[in-house]
C-alpha cells in the first residue's frame, strides 16, 4: 500500500495547497477556486467586448477605476453556456502577469456557494476530468458532502499569452 499523497502520486497537482475554497456552480458541475486568490466577488455589469478574442473572453469590465478582462467559466470548460440561474457572478481573482506582478481577472460563474477547508488527502488523482480535460487550470477533484468538487487554479484559467493582449496601459 502506498503512503503517497494524490499530490505526490500525480504532477499535474504539484501547486495544490491544503487550504479554503470558495465553492462555485457552473450549470450543474461544482468548482473551487482558492479563497486567498479571491479579490472579490460582484454581480455581473456591463462588459465591453475586446475583437479578436476567443469566444470565452467576454471582455473587460471597469472594477474601481481598472480595466479587468472578463472570462465566462462556462464557454472556457465547453459547458452548456444556454440558461444561468438567477445569480450569476463575478469572482474577481488576482492573477500574475508576465512582469511577475498581480492582475485581476473577472470569472463569469452561474452561483456562488459555499468556503470550505480541503486539505491534500481529500484531492483525488483526476482521471476522469470531463469537460476540464486538456486545461492544465484543473488541480483535481475532492469529494465533500458527498458532492465532487473541481478545483481550479485561477491563474491558469486564462492563458498568459491572453492575458498579455487584454493588458491595458
Amino acid at each position: 500500500m502506498s503512503t503517497k499523497s494524490p499530490v505526490q502520486e500525480n504532477p499535474s497537482i504539484l501547486n495544490f495547497s491544503s487550504g479554503k475554497f470558495l465553492t462555485f456552480k457552473l450549470e450543474d458541475t461544482q468548482c473551487g477556486i482558492e479563497v486567498l486568490s479571491i479579490r472579490e466577488i460582484v454581480r455581473v455589469h456591463s462588459i465591453t467586448p475586446v475583437p479578436e478574442m476567443p469566444p470565452y473572453v467576454k471582455g473587460v469590465t471597469n472594477l474601481r477605476g481598472k480595466l479587468t478582462p472578463v472570462i465566462d467559466l462556462r464557454d472556457k470548460f465547453g459547458l452548456e453556456v444556454g440558461d444561468r440561474t438567477d445569480r450569476p457572478c463575478l469572482v474577481v481573482v488576482e492573477t500574475m502577469n508576465s512582469e511577475a506582478t498581480t492582475d485581476l481577472l473577472g470569472l463569469i460563474v452561474d452561483a456562488v456557494e459555499e468556503v470550505v477547508s480541503i486539505n491534500e488527502i481529500q484531492l483525488e488523482p483526476s482521471s476522469d476530468r470531463g469537460n476540464f480535460e486538456g486545461t492544465e487550470a484543473h488541480i483535481g477533484i475532492v469529494k465533500f458532502k458527498g458532492s465532487k468538487i473541481h478545483l481550479l487554479d485561477a491563474r491558469k484559467v486564462l492563458p498568459l499569452d491572453l492575458r498579455n493582449a487584454l493588458e491595458v496601459q
